[in-house]
């Protein structure tokens, strides 16, 4: 059985054979239809909020590599055991995969958090002045 652990920063699914991947100059990868429906809103990416990014379509290869000799032959016992071998091997390494995949999202969800306290504090900032003004010019009526 196949482990893929490539997701769609946008809605978090594993990207699957038949489905269609754009890939951003700036990096990022996201389905189509994600990508599609995040640009309704904003012309951004939804990552590094690039608004420069040309995005171009992504082909994924998710076939699985033949196994090495070593893990096929089996290194003792029976035939079934070599099997058990090659699929907990497989299971481990999708496993560090997510694990790798879940360490990214972290970091990308602590650079997006920084980002909105960033433009809260801007935010906040330009409504204090706005209300300065406004009180400024309902003393001078």
């Amino acid at each position: 059985m196949s482990v893929h652990n490539v997701i769609c920063a946008i809605c978090s699914e594993r990207y699957r054979m038949t489905d269609q991947i754009l890939a951003g100059s700036c990096g990022h990868v996201f389905h189509e239809e994600c990508l599609e429906r995040w640009r309704v809103e904003s012309r951004t990416c939804p990552i590094c909020r690039s608004d420069d990014t040309v995005y171009l379509q992504l082909y994924l290869d998710f076939e699985e590599p033949p196994p090495s000799q070593n893990q096929s032959q089996g290194q003792s016992g029976s035939a079934d055991s070599g099997i058990e071998s090659v699929e907990s091997g497989t299971e481990y390494s999708g496993i560090m995969r997510e694990y790798e995949n879940l360490l990214y999202e972290t970091g990308v969800y602590r650079e997006e958090i920084e980002y909105l306290n960033e433009r809260i504090e801007t935010l906040m900032l330009r409504n204090s002045q706005l209300k300065a003004k406004l009180e400024m010019s309902s003393d001078s009526d």
